[in-house]
């Protein structure tokens, strides 16, 4: 992963199943993307999706068109 990388999104602690389906979707589009936070265990912060600052415009358009469908 390049060291300019970008929070794209943040998500609550039991929101862990958006976290997932975002991680896959971004990854789909050949997105690589990691969680920050824990995602196997109970956690008190927030998890943070982050990916290279190169792709961070095209992963927001991704966010944006899926909060458009639901």
């Amino acid at each position: 992963m390049p060291s300019d990388i970008v929070t794209i999104a943040e998500f609550l602690p039991n929101e862990k199943a958006k976290v997932y389906f975002y991680k896959s979707l971004f990854e789909s589009e050949g997105i690589y993307c990691i969680a920050v936070g824990e995602l196997d265990a109970p956690t008190i912060g927030n998890i943070q999706l982050q990916v290279a600052a190169r792709d961070a415009e095209r992963a927001r358009e991704l966010l944006a068109e899926e909060a458009r469908e639901i």
